[in-house]
């Protein structure tokens, strides 16, 4: 090698090697309290070195080739080589550093290119969605045609299944952990004081996967499902609202190598202001209070604590036809998501080619009451706030049209 190359390859190793160092360094570290180690999550404690250590060795690569050609420029324009040439030992070591740092980066990149292959998984969480409200599970309005006919008849149906909070926060963690919500201590937001986080330690669903070699990435409503509360624990992308746009995006953009998707919408949530012609749809004859009070929610904005003021506000419990109608919301609202929400999601899988390898699971963290023991919403332990669906989609995979009696619950 030339004096002036042999100096730049010296500068590089060594300041690769000083970077992989550091970002040894501060990715162990950051990982310590998570317990990768001792429980064999070895891809994990590697993922969290090669994060720090890609952005800065891009920069330093950067620099190096700056320096290197602005000395070489200079040396040229006075008429004189390098000041500095490294001696045969020098360069030897440094070119087997520079081996062995690079080397290492892309044995990373080929363990992760050959652990790309493989069943997807789809999970899709629909915040306050009874089973019993569902086609699938018997009920006589046709609320879910896309469900039961792409999710329920091509797939398997577990009819018992049940949450282990009426929350959406401790459910949706249990969901995630595995974990009762006496173990993993995360529960609703209480007024002036923070929630919990999860425990590092804890090991979550999206961290299993990512350690055998999946994308991992959540779009969520956000809210009670907010990332500050551990929720964002082993994806590589957490993000709120804007859920569906986003998703489609991103299966665009990982539909070579397998993948994990956590999908979650408030679509069914009170207050219920679905499009007016499934309310005339579900609802033709109610005149009432609580049409008044849809009619404002369309027009207004304001915060959801002011919406659900607002919208219950205007229902009269202790009127049959107030609480019908409420219930017919309801079911209006589930057929909104059935077509503006799950038929686009499944149509990108079918767009994308994907539908075929994906694992498609769909449930929901708790129910929701209809004043069946003089109660609304999800502040109760009773079948209906507690029974969820979920049925399991994974075509030539699983038996379609599969029925399952046996009792479960989301915690399974």
């Amino acid at each position: 090698m030339r004096p002036g190359r042999d100096a730049a390859v010296v500068l590089a190793a060594t300041a690769l090697a000083v970077t992989a160092a550091v970002a040894a360094f501060v990715g162990l570290r950051a990982t310590a309290g998570q317990g990768y180690w001792a429980d064999g999550y070895y891809r994990l404690l590697v993922a969290s070195v090669a994060e720090c250590f890609d952005p800065a060795a891009l920069g330093v690569a950067g620099a190096c080739a700056g320096v290197a050609a602005l000395a070489a420029l200079l040396g040229r324009s006075r008429g004189r080589a390098w000041a500095w040439a490294p001696g045969p030992h020098l360069r030897t070591a440094a070119l087997l550093l520079l081996v062995v740092v690079v080397g290492l980066r892309l044995a990373w990149a080929v363990d992760g290119w050959r652990r790309a292959r493989g069943p997807n998984l789809l999970l899709v969480s629909i915040d306050t969605l009874r089973a019993d409200h569902l086609g699938a599970y018997g009920y006589a309005l046709p609320t879910s045609p896309v469900i039961d006919r792409r999710l329920a008849a091509e797939g398997v149906t577990f009819e018992e299944v049940y949450s282990q909070s009426p929350k959406t926060t401790p459910s949706h963690m249990t969901l995630l952990t595995s974990l009762y919500p006496s173990v993993h201590g995360i529960e609703m937001w209480q007024e002036g004081t923070p929630g919990r986080v999860l425990n590092p330690r804890v090991h979550t669903l999206a961290e299993v996967l990512k350690d055998a070699g999946y994308a991992t990435a959540a779009f969520t409503g956000g809210a009670n499902l907010d990332r500050s509360r551990g929720f964002n624990q082993g994806f590589d992308v957490y993000k709120h609202n804007d859920q569906l746009a986003r998703a489609r995006r991103w299966l665009g953009a990982h539909r070579g190598r397998k993948f994990f998707l956590f999908f979650h919408t408030y679509a069914v949530h009170d207050p219920y202001v679905p499009p007016p012609d499934l309310v005339a749809a579900f609802a033709p004859d109610y005149r009432g209070p609580v049409l008044d009070a849809l009619a404002r929610l369309r027009a207004g904005k304001g915060g959801w604590w002011d919406r659900h003021r607002l919208f219950w506000k205007s229902v009269d419990a202790a009127n049959p036809r107030d609480v019908e109608f409420v219930a017919r919301l309801y079911d209006a609202a589930i057929r909104d998501m059935d077509g503006s929400w799950m038929a686009p999601l499944l149509d990108e899988l079918d767009a994308l080619g994907l539908s075929d390898r994906t694992l498609v699971v769909f449930t929901a963290d708790h129910g929701e009451a209809f004043g069946e023991h003089g109660v609304f919403l999800h502040d109760d332990l009773y079948r209906g706030t507690l029974r969820v669906p979920l049925i399991l989609r994974l075509p030539d995979r699983l038996p379609a049209g599969r029925r399952v009696a046996a009792p479960a619950a989301l915690i399974d």
